[in-house]
């Protein structure tokens, strides 16, 4: 291979492989045509120093100390790290223009920062690139970074080099080192002044915006200033002003201004008139004030420990004219009462502004209404927690609510551990619906059942519900025209009474069960007026009846669903038994009060009292025994009319009949004589059940027969 191959052999390898990544070739291969190439040295002093770079220059022909290139007029030295005058300027930047050949094809590429003239202005050479290496022409070396610099404050500060430093730079002439000097200090002073510069127009911004803003301030307050003059026009104007007051961006100014204009607005008289008890129109007041709080709401903070002084203008003005309310209200003086809720809730939004409205509901109001509730003395108070309760609650957190409710439960537990009939204070049935309401049906109802519904069952309904005694006071009636009743220890008048009166105590359950009971005694009279009345004393039954309902269910039963239900049962039966002599009881035998109460509540798993309480029997005394406990045979009822009547009733010797009574109408029962006062036979009469049996005389047959048919 001679010269001119080996040259294009070597620029044909460069332009395949100009760093020499393909497979390394093997120098000591006797086939080779690389024999008179020099070795490169692998220990070399500068692979040593520059690693992996100065190998792959080695293995391009690279000798170390000479320049780059083909003809070794390149760069002798590595470029060093050093920091760039435009930050954002990349490698070669400021100084090339490039131009890419091909062999079809030659393409321009020009920078955007820079144009030809611009290069050759500052003397910079044009740096070529071609398929047979890289090489910098006509640039020195040793000016190459006064020549960037130079450059960088050209493009950004569109600044005009002198012409006799760019020739001198362009001519590659060896400039003096004290004017390379003072170039280089002048160079670097403008690149800092460039520097301060930036820095300064980047703060020119946020003044400029807030000159704007000055601007928009002075031309408000002079808008301003002309309609604060004119004091005639100040209230028509009133609603422009805070307009434009709020459109000023200092805050400070706002609160200010603002605080101005309540000084001017606000009523001159408005203290004196409360603190004289005289009559202010608090709803123009406050609604002035809270039109503007609104609108001062976006614009202001407000903190709670410390006023503007807006706030503090609202809090002299309106606060401590009204602090001697507070300082006086008491949830038992009803005046009170409502002149404190008309300034909570007509002031509110006011007081939340001033960060009033807690101090004034947990030093004054809350207080008071736990003192007044736990004062409250059922049926006993004149005035009751329900006149200012539920007034106070759209005001008060859930915390106090929470603690008047506990104390309300506790007053209605006590109130009724001791309840003890006649003796007891009477509660209001507006205050039964209150304590019902606020406790709810399950503590309620809980504490009634535990507590008080027996106590009633026991002490006041086995006692003195005794119908058959009303019987005989109507029948006194009857006969004398008039009858003074007693108060006494059997009066049906005041078992019902409280009955209605205590209807809301009751679980409605345990409500109709006591009114079942009740209607079911009195179902049981009428049943035995019906069986052995005679016909002309039956109408007499219905007299009765109405009389009964009117004394005791007057008080408004036609409101009680449940008693105007067993009074037309109890009628319906009367009508069938006297007009159409159909005689279907209607009544329970063995229906036991206390029996069905606690019956319901095992089904609903009603709180009660111990159950061996329940199941005790009440000690009864010849004195408070109820007739209804009283166990009597129609036997007796039978023997009991014959003696009253001047008849002997008397079982007949081993005679019996057959009754067609009973399941297989096939009953045998003993036969009885009745007997005038002379002994003389007069019936003979069987008794089954309580039906009474008469014998015809004609056919010897035993008849269903009334008593009075004896």
């Amino acid at each position: 291979m001679n010269g001119s191959e080996q040259d294009g052999f070597f620029a044909k390898r460069r332009r395949i492989d100009p760093y020499g990544y393909s497979e390394e070739e093997d120098d000591t291969d006797s086939g080779s045509n690389m024999k008179d190439v020099p070795p490169v040295e692998e220990d070399s002093a500068m692979t040593k120093k520059y690693g992996i770079g100065a190998k792959l220059l080695s293995k391009m022909g690279y000798t170390m100390g000479k320049g780059l290139g083909k003809d070794g007029r390149g760069i002798s030295e590595p470029i060093k790290a050093e920091q760039r005058p435009a930050g954002h300027a990349g490698l070669g930047m400021l100084s090339q223009k490039s131009y890419v050949n091909d062999a079809n094809d030659i393409r321009e590429l020009q920078y955007e920062s820079s144009s030809d003239d611009e290069v050759r202005e500052l003397g910079v050479g044009i740096v070529s690139f071609n398929k047979r290496g890289t090489e910098v022409l006509s640039v020195q070396e040793e000016n190459i970074d006064l020549i960037r610099k130079l450059r960088t404050l050209k493009i950004e500060n569109n600044l005009e080099i002198p012409i006799n430093v760019t020739s001198t730079l362009n001519s590659g002439s060896k400039i003096p080192p004290s004017k390379k000097s003072a170039l280089e200090d002048t160079v670097n002073e403008l690149l800092e002044l460039q520097i301060n510069l930036q820095a300064i127009s980047g703060r020119l911004k946020p003044l400029e915006n807030h000159l704007s803003e000055l601007n928009i301030m002075q031309k408000s307050l002079q808008e301003l200033s002309q309609m604060w003059e004119d004091k005639t026009q100040w209230r028509k104007n009133q609603k422009q002003i805070i307009t434009d007051v709020l459109k000023i961006p200092e805050d400070d100014l706002v609160d200010k201004l603002v605080s101005d204009i309540i000084l001017i607005n606000f009523p001159e008289d408005f203290a004196n008139r409360l603190e004289n008890n005289l009559p202010v129109d608090h709803e123009t007041t406050s609604n002035s004030l809270t039109s503007l709080i609104d609108l001062l709401q976006y614009r202001m903070d407000t903190d709670r420990d410390r006023l503007n002084r807006t706030q503090t203008i609202i809090y002299k003005k309106i606060f401590l004219p009204m602090e001697h309310y507070w300082k006086s209200f008491t949830p038992t003086n009803e005046t009170a009462v409502k002149q404190v809720l008309v300034l909570l809730l007509y002031y509110e939004p006011i007081w939340k502004f001033i960060g009033c409205q807690d101090y004034i509901l947990e030093v004054y109001i809350n207080s008071q209404l736990e003192v007044a509730m736990e004062e409250w003395q059922i049926g006993v108070s004149e005035i009751s927690p329900r006149l200012w309760y539920f007034d106070f609650m759209v005001l008060l957190d859930e915390k106090i609510q929470r603690k008047l409710k506990d104390i309300m439960e506790k007053k209605w537990e006590t109130y009724c551990v001791s309840w003890k009939g006649r003796t007891s204070p009477l509660i209001d049935e507006a205050d039964l619906i209150f304590i019902h309401e606020i406790l709810g049906d399950e503590k309620f109802y809980g504490v009634s059942r535990e507590w008080f519904l027996f106590k009633y069952v026991d002490d006041v309904w086995y006692k003195h519900f005794e119908p058959e005694l009303e019987l005989e006071i109507w029948g006194d009636i009857k006969r004398h025209g008039e009858f003074a009743e007693e108060e006494n220890d059997a009066d049906t008048t005041y078992a019902m009474s409280l009955l209605i009166k205590y209807h809301y105590a009751f679980h409605p359950d345990d409500f109709r069960i006591i009114v079942t009971c009740t209607f079911n005694e009195i179902n049981k009279i009428l049943y035995q007026w019906m069986l052995y009345g005679k016909q002309e004393s039956k109408r007499n039954a219905i007299e009765w009846f109405e009389w009964l309902i009117q004394k005791l269910f007057i008080c408004g039963h036609n409101q009680k669903n449940i008693i105007s239900h067993e009074i037309e049962k109890s009628r319906e039966f009367l009508s069938e038994a006297i007009d159409e002599d159909i005689l279907i009881p209607v009544h329970d035998e063995s229906l036991e009060l206390d029996e069905l109460l606690k019956e319901k509540m095992n089904e609903t798993d009603g709180k009660t009292q111990d159950i061996t309480e329940l199941d005790r029997e009440p000690e009864y005394t010849i004195q408070n025994i109820p007739l209804r406990k009283v166990t009597v045979t129609f036997k007796e009822v039978v023997d009991d009319y014959c003696q009253s009547h001047g008849l002997i009733l008397q079982k007949s010797a081993n005679r019996f009949t057959m009754l067609p009574y009973g399941k297989d109408m096939n009953s045998l029962v003993p036969i009885f004589d009745v007997k005038g006062s002379n002994g003389q036979k007069m019936k003979h009469i069987a008794l089954k059940d309580d039906i009474l049996w008469i014998e015809n005389d004609n056919n010897h047959e035993f008849i269903p027969s009334y008593l009075w048919q004896l």
